[in-house]
């Protein structure tokens, strides 16, 4: 036999020998179809019930800055002066010093237990049904579901139980703050598996953080304002009292030509022209503490509010 017989009997082997291997495979194949097709269908139902277990979380992103005005040029060192001398009231007391809150401070405020549980104790609709926000916290995190406080009345259990969902919510980083490095801008997020609750919790949030740094910050301010009108209304009746006095006198005194006898008269006028004179300076100053503290207070600027449908 010749080489190119040789070499075409080895071809024709070689094809003999894969298409027998194929053969083979196809009925090794064939014989295990039932457990491979077993195999990829457990696959596919287990892949498609994780897929649809899975909780879609959404995430609900406010920013904004603060702004925090400083009283150091306040007109109330020049202007109210001789007031507060005549009153022996410190202004400078009252309205205390410039800034107290930090950005750090307010960051901490933020995550305080005071905060977000008051925040949580704010009543949305939720599904259909309108729902305080942590009692909707509890219900959807797993808790025990006789913590609710919608019916609750004990006020051990209402504060035990939020301190445990504060707890939860700094522990489980769901709340998160970040400070630009480039500005003073303030992100504020929390991820939630309610798109709803989300955005709800950041609006309370923030509304809330509001209240208490301005609450915080003009607290000596609004001590100022009260005393001021409390002594303006004081001073008001003294005035009332003595003008009626004065004109009661001075009817009386009609007929009567010698000075002596105007003497009382004399000195109710003189009262009634000091206490209108305080009285004006009293309620110039009142005016005065009202606009400088509306410059002073602290603003919260929002920038970006989270918008239904989050990502």
């Amino acid at each position: 036999m010749n080489n190119d017989g040789m070499n075409n009997y080895n071809d024709e082997i070689t094809v003999k020998q894969l298409f027998v291997i194929l053969i083979d495979y196809k009925n090794h194949l064939l014989s295990k179809y039932k457990k491979i097709l077993t195999f990829v269908l457990s696959s596919l139902i287990i892949s498609f019930i994780l897929l649809f277990q899975k909780d879609d979380s959404y995430t609900a992103t406010m920013t904004f800055v603060v702004e925090a005005n400083s009283n150091s040029n306040s007109p109330f060192g020049g202007n109210l002066g001789g007031i507060s001398n005549q009153l022996g009231l410190n202004l400078g007391q009252f309205m205390g010093t410039s800034n107290t809150y930090s950005q750090e401070n307010i960051l901490e405020l933020i995550k305080s237990r005071s905060v977000i549980i008051a925040s949580l104790m704010n009543t949305h609709i939720i599904d259909n049904k309108k729902t305080l926000l942590i009692d909707h916290y509890t219900l959807t995190n797993y808790f025990n579901p006789r913590l609710v406080i919608t019916n609750e009345k004990n006020a051990f259990k209402i504060d035990s139980l939020s301190n445990i969902v504060w707890n939860h919510i700094i522990n489980q980083d769901e709340l998160k703050i970040e400070v630009s490095k480039f500005s003073n801008i303030i992100s504020l997020s929390y991820t939630s598996a309610n798109e709803i609750f989300a955005k709800a919790f950041v609006d309370e949030l923030i509304n809330e953080t509001t209240n208490q740094y301005i609450k915080h910050n003009t607290n000596q301010a609004v001590a100022t304002l009260d005393f001021l009108q409390e002594r303006a209304d004081s001073v008001f009746n003294e005035l009332e009292i003595a003008e009626e006095k004065y004109a009661a006198i001075k009817d009386v005194n009609e007929r009567i030509i010698k000075a002596s006898g105007r003497l009382n008269e004399l000195q109710l006028l003189r009262k009634v022209e000091v206490l209108n004179s305080m009285y004006v300076e009293i309620v110039k100053n009142l005016e005065l503490s009202k606009l400088t503290m509306l410059q002073n207070t602290p603003l919260i600027y929002i920038i970006d509010r989270p918008i239904l449908p989050l990502q």
